[in-house]
């Protein structure tokens, strides 16, 4: 079963507490930009992974649209969100948490 966007938004949201806090620190379109981005890296690193998509280039995820990528990188790709969303927060820039998330969502990938 293919894991879905809104699942990624979702998964990253929890690792940083923004799961049941209103409003959540980034909207669905800046976390939509960030899985775009994640996207982009791994297809990057590893072309492969898109046999029969080489010349698709992502720019643009709809919000519950299946990822098109193996289920294995679903939690890759929602700590990079939940990094990149900590790395956008003042509160948490300056903190050891938001440099944490951003080495392990980074290195994940």
């Amino acid at each position: 079963m293919s894991r879905t966007t809104t699942e990624v938004l979702a998964r990253a949201r929890l690792a940083i507490g923004d799961s049941t806090t209103s409003p959540v620190r980034a909207g669905d379109a800046a976390c939509l930009g960030y899985v775009v981005d994640a996207l982009n890296i791994i297809k990057g690193a590893r072309p492969d992974l898109f046999l029969g998509a080489f010349a698709t280039t992502y720019e643009s995820i709809a919000i519950g649209a299946n990822l098109p990528i193996n289920g294995q990188f679903f939690l890759p790709i929602a700590m990079f969100v939940g990094s990149m969303i900590e790395s956008q927060d003042d509160e948490s820039a300056d903190r050891a948490r938001g440099e944490l998330l951003v080495k392990i969502g980074g290195g994940m990938l």
